[in-house]
């Protein structure tokens, strides 16, 4: 991309003439500090717009995501220019990152991760890939769905410093685990097996040598007598 000194831009944008969208999207950029920031313009003016124009160009911006209402009276653009060597580490990360989405987003928060986030340090490149390394190992296998987005894991809430460990996957989900087996278990298997009651005796069994239990006589029926002459009737 050809780079424009800031002389020959401001001679460029301020020849008095009509601005065309591109040419106010450029003065934008070349308006706002470096946290993005507008001062305070009459864009009218500036660009021979009309405000209708003026408040549709700054409607469609923000529609887009390039533009957003810092306070009262300041705009501030979204639109971030890209430092050569943060992209280099951030491709670097984006190799081994187990999720590949949204890689502008997370390249955002990256960046602003690396330059220090509300006034504290910058965190070294080496540091942001260690932690994307671990965190790449400890969701080997796992869902997509349990898996952070690279703008979650490098944003605000500084996700990478947390100690990830890995979640249970939905293949092995509802997998019977084994579990020690308990006293009413190993009853309930001696109980089968026959070898012990619940009470700890032997359970006895025809095949061991005892005298099977004499048949009961019928009450009604009687035994007739040795000497009757009936008896055989």
């Amino acid at each position: 991309m050809t780079e424009l000194a800031r002389p020959q831009f401001e001679e460029t944008w301020t020849s008095g003439r009509e601005f065309t969208p591109e040419e106010a999207w450029l003065d934008l950029i070349h308006l706002a500090d470096s946290a993005g920031v507008l001062p305070v313009v009459s864009f009218t003016d500036r660009w021979l717009w009309k405000n209708a124009e003026v408040a549709d160009f700054f409607t469609a911006l923000g529609r887009h995501g390039h533009l957003r209402p810092h306070d009262p009276t300041h705009w501030r653009l979204t639109y971030q220019a890209q430092d050569r060597g943060l992209v280099d580490d951030y491709e670097d990360v984006w190799k081994i990152y187990p999720k590949k989405v949204a890689k502008q987003k997370g390249y955002h928060a990256y960046a602003a991760t690396r330059k220090g986030r509300d006034g504290g340090p910058p965190v070294p490149a080496r540091t942001l890939y260690d932690a994307t390394l671990r965190y790449s190992i400890a969701r080997k296998d796992e869902d997509m769905e349990f898996i952070l987005h690279p703008g979650t894991f490098f944003g605000p809430d500084e996700r990478w410093k947390e100690k990830h460990k890995p979640k249970t996957n939905s293949k092995t989900k509802g997998a019977k685990q084994w579990s020690k087996p308990t006293s009413r278990d190993l009853t309930k298997t001696s109980r089968q097996t026959g070898t012990a009651t619940s009470r700890g005796r032997k359970k006895r069994t025809p095949d061991q040598g005892l005298k099977p239990k004499p048949t009961p006589r019928n009450p009604r029926k009687k035994t007739p007598k040795k000497d009757d002459p009936l008896g055989n009737l």
